[in-house]
C-alpha cells in the first residue's frame, strides 16, 4: 500500500482545544489549561506534598518526593563533588552521621548589581538547581540558611522533618532539617536573638549586652536522639553579622552562640551528647573569631582590629525597645577584605561622642567610639565568654584535611590558596575550603561545621570524622556565582560524616 493510501491521524485533522476549554465528549484529547488553572494546579499539588509530609506514615515516614519532568531535571543540573573517606572510614565503633550547611542565598536578597554576568537570579533559573543540590547532599542532618521559599523546597525531601526560625523583621531565616527515620526532636528546638544576649552582670542593659549595633541575626538549635541504639546531638546554625568591618560584633555573636549552645545541653541533661555548630559564620580563619573559638593565639594585627572595629552604631537604641527600627533598604557594598580603621585616641574629653557618622571611619558610618557604659568586652573577657564550652571545639574539614591525604588537597584549601600569608603553615585553618562563597565581586572562606565534644564528665569521646565533601577547585567557580550548571547560590555546601 502506498504511503497516499494510509489514512492521516485524527490528531493532525482536529483542530486544538482553547485555552480553558474541554474537549469534545468521547475524545481522549487532554484539556488545555489556562496559565491562571496551571498556577492552581501547581499549588495544590505543593498543598498536597506538604500534607503527605506531615501526615502520619506518609511524607517524611516513607512516602516520596514529587516527580519532576525531563524539562525540570535538565534545568536543575549543577556541579557535583565526591566524597573523600578519612580515619577510620568504614570500620570503628559507633554510628555515622552526615550532616551538612548551606547559604542557600535568599531570593528576597538577589541584587543584579552584587552579582554581574550571573546567568541564574531569577527564582524560575534558580529553583530546580536548588532542589537538585539539596537533594544530592544525602545528609541526615543539613542546616540551612537564607531560606525564604521552603514551602517549595519540602515537598521534595519528604524523609526530613525541620524546626525554622527568623530574625525580628527579616524575610528569610535559618532551617534545621534532620531525617525524620532517623532522629526524633527532644523537647523544643530553641532561638538564640544574638542581640538581645548579654555578656555582662553588671551595670545597666546597654552594657550587660556588650554590643555594636542591632544586627537583628539569631541562632537556631535542637536536640536530636536517635531512635535506634540511644544517644543523639544538639544541631545549631547560625548566619552572624554580614558586614566585614564589624569583626568584634562576630566575636561576640560566636561566644554567645557557643555558651547558649553548652547551657541548652545542660538544660536538658544531654552531656554525653556531641554538639554540631554549623552555618555561615561571615568570618574566615585569619580572623579573631575563628582564633577564640578554636583557642588559637591572637595575631597583633587580630587584637588592634577587635579593638577598631567595636564601634557603636546608632541603631543599638532599637535593642529591647519597643521603638521600631526603620526600614534599612539596600546595604551598601562594602569590599569583604576591608579593614576597620585605625580610631585616634581623643584627648579632649568635651568632644567625646560628637563626632557621630565619622567615629568607624569610612564604612562604619552613623558611629560613635565607646565608652565604659556600652559594655565592650576586651580580649582577655572574649577568651572568657569562649572558655565555657568545656571542650576543645574542631572544625570537621580542618580536622579531615589533617587526617587525609595533605598534598592531594593542597589546592583545595584556605591556607593552600593563601600561601601562608596570614597564617601560620600546617596552623588551625589551614585545611578549610579554599572557598565557600565565590562570586565576581569576592572569594572567601565563611563557611563551617565545628565540632564540640561531650562534656569531660560524661566519659564519652568526641566524635570522630570519616568523610568529608570534597571542595571546588577554583577554576570550577570562575568567575562566580550564581551560575547555571554550577551553583544557584552565591555559597557552596560544606558536607562530612562523623561516627559517634
Amino acid at each position: 500500500m502506498s504511503s497516499s493510501s494510509t489514512p492521516l491521524s485524527s490528531s493532525t485533522s482536529t483542530p486544538p482545544i482553547a485555552p480553558g476549554s474541554k474537549p469534545p465528549k468521547g475524545s481522549k484529547l487532554s484539556p488545555q489549561l489556562t496559565p491562571e488553572q496551571e498556577a492552581k494546579k501547581l499549588a495544590r499539588a505543593v498543598a498536597k506534598a506538604l500534607a503527605a509530609a506531615s501526615a502520619p506514615g506518609g511524607g517524611a515516614n516513607g512516602g516520596g518526593p514529587i516527580k519532576r519532568s525531563k524539562e525540570q531535571l535538565e534545568m536543575g543540573k549543577f556541579l557535583t563533588r565526591e566524597w573523600v573517606n578519612v580515619g577510620d572510614g568504614e570500620t570503628g565503633e559507633g554510628r555515622k552521621v552526615k550532616i551538612g550547611s548551606w547559604n542557600m542565598l535568599a531570593q528576597t536578597l538577589v541584587r543584579r548589581e552584587l552579582f554581574p554576568g550571573s546567568d541564574c537570579l531569577k527564582w524560575s533559573d534558580r529553583q530546580q538547581m536548588l532542589i537538585s543540590e539539596l537533594s544530592s547532599f544525602q545528609t541526615d542532618i543539613l542546616c540551612l540558611q537564607e531560606v525564604d521559599r521552603l514551602s517549595f523546597m519540602l515537598p521534595h525531601l519528604p524523609a526530613y522533618s525541620h524546626v525554622e526560625a527568623k530574625g525580628r523583621g527579616k524575610a528569610h531565616g535559618l532551617v534545621i532539617l534532620y531525617r525524620s527515620s532517623m532522629f526524633a526532636k527532644v523537647g523544643e528546638e530553641k532561638v538564640i536573638v544574638l542581640d538581645e544576649q548579654e555578656v555582662r552582670g553588671d551595670g545597666e542593659a546597654k552594657r550587660r549586652r556588650g554590643g555594636t549595633r542591632e544586627t537583628k541575626n539569631i541562632g537556631l538549635m535542637v536536640a536530636l536522639e536517635r531512635k535506634e541504639g540511644g544517644g543523639g546531638v544538639i544541631a545549631l546554625t547560625t548566619h552572624l553579622f554580614w558586614h566585614p568591618l564589624y569583626t568584634y560584633e562576630r566575636a561576640r555573636q560566636l561566644g554567645i552562640l557557643l555558651r547558649e549552645v553548652v547551657r541548652f545541653r545542660e538544660s536538658l541533661g544531654k552531656g554525653d551528647w556531641p554538639c554540631v555548630m554549623a552555618g555561615d559564620f561571615n568570618s574566615q580563619p585569619i580572623e579573631p573569631s575563628y582564633s577564640l573559638l578554636t583557642s588559637t593565639p591572637p595575631t597583633a594585627s587580630q587584637l588592634s582590629n577587635l579593638v577598631n572595629s567595636a564601634q557603636i552604631h546608632k541603631s543599638t537604641v532599637h535593642i529591647c525597645s519597643h521603638v521600631p527600627s526603620p526600614p534599612q533598604g539596600i546595604p551598601e557594598f562594602i569590599p569583604p577584605d576591608a579593614v576597620a580603621p585605625t580610631v585616634p585616641e581623643d584627648d579632649d574629653d568635651e568632644g567625646e561622642g560628637e563626632g557621630e557618622g565619622e567615629g568607624g571611619g569610612e564604612g562604619m558610618k552613623d558611629t560613635t567610639r565607646p565608652t565604659e557604659e556600652d559594655g565592650i568586652l576586651s580580649f582577655e573577657e572574649l577568651k572568657e565568654l569562649y572558655a565555657v564550652g568545656g571542650g576543645e571545639v574542631k572544625s570537621l574539614y580542618d580536622e579531615a584535611w589533617r587526617m587525609g591525604e595533605r598534598e592531594k588537597e593542597e589546592g583545595r584549601t584556605f591556607g593552600g590558596r593563601l600561601e601562608g600569608e596570614g597564617l601560620e603553615r600546617d596552623g588551625k585553618g589551614w585545611g578549610e575550603p579554599n572557598w565557600t562563597s565565590y562570586t565576581p565581586l569576592w572569594h572567601l572562606t565563611l563557611d563551617y561545621i565545628f565540632l564540640l565534644p561531650p562534656t569531660p564528665l560524661s566519659g564519652q569521646p568526641a566524635p570522630k570524622i570519616t568523610a568529608y565533601l570534597r571542595p571546588h577547585r577554583t577554576e570550577d567557580l570562575a568567575p562566580g556565582l550564581p551560575m547555571k550548571g554550577k551553583c544557584a547560590s552565591d555559597h557552596v555546601a560544606v558536607c562530612g560524616e562523623i561516627r559517634f
